[in-house]
């Protein structure tokens, strides 16, 4: 093999191996990566679970995924319990673990490393979890969307989709226990010729919060309850 055959095939090899390369926590100082934290219940019942993401400055559009090495720590805490969080996806890297709550809940979640400035202070809130009880069947001209739900606290986006309307949102009071959305508020995307189609119905209580300033400016904390309702509603113009 010539020499310019050697190189190019060294290059390429040190390239792969470059790729297949975990990140490295101790190539960065706390202050270079933006960490998202969430805390989200997104199923009926109280169960939920703890995300968090830990990104490196990254070079062209692919996002660097950091994985922590074992003395690492991300530790998630509320009222008398805690929780060490664990790897819990290849690839897109995300640390994670479950909780049960029956009401609002305050979280935290510290950072602790080996080597460089932990971040010990990101707080999460999460609203108290609801339940969709009931959605109308179908919507007609005259009639109303008749939604309701059951516990939460606050208040709630509501959205309304569907293939043969824009989308609708609003906000809902969640101590009311149910909204009427008036068939004139849903507007067709064919104005002229409007057509028929099944609705979704979805409700999200959601907070986002500042994460630990030893993080970069991007760090956030995000809490979510969610609810849904796919395709329950015929639309009939």
């Amino acid at each position: 093999m010539n020499r310019t055959l050697v190189v190019a095939a060294a290059t390429i090899a040190i390239g792969l191996a470059a790729c297949d390369a975990e990140p490295n926590l101790a190539d960065y100082a706390t202050n270079e990566i933006e960490a998202v934290f969430k805390v989200q219940n997104t199923e009926s019942g109280n169960e939920g679970a703890f995300e968090v993401i830990l990104l490196g400055p990254s070079e062209g559009l692919s996002p660097n995924y950091i994985k922590l090495p074992e003395e690492a720590t991300l530790t998630a805490t509320w009222g008398d319990e805690s929780l060490e969080l664990e790897q819990v996806t290849q690839g897109v890297i995300t640390y994670g673990g479950p909780f049960t709550t029956t009401e609002a809940t305050e979280f935290n979640i510290a950072f602790t490393r080996p080597d460089g400035e932990d971040a010990p202070l990101n707080p999460l809130f999460l609203a108290a979890p609801f339940e969709i009880t009931g959605v109308s069947g179908t919507i007609s001209t005259g009639e109303s969307l008749d939604i309701d739900w059951s516990g939460g606290s606050g208040s709630a986006q509501l959205v309304i989709t569907g293939d043969c309307i824009q989308q609708y949102g609003a906000t809902a009071d969640l101590s009311a226990g149910s909204v009427s959305v008036p068939f004139e508020s849903l507007v067709p995307v064919d104005a002229g010729s409007p057509t028929g189609c099944a609705l979704t119905t979805q409700m999200e209580a959601a907070t986002e919060g500042a994460a630990d300033p030893a993080w970069n400016a991007e760090s956030l904390t995000v809490g979510r309850v969610l609810r849904r309702r796919d395709g329950a509603t015929a639309y009939q113009p």
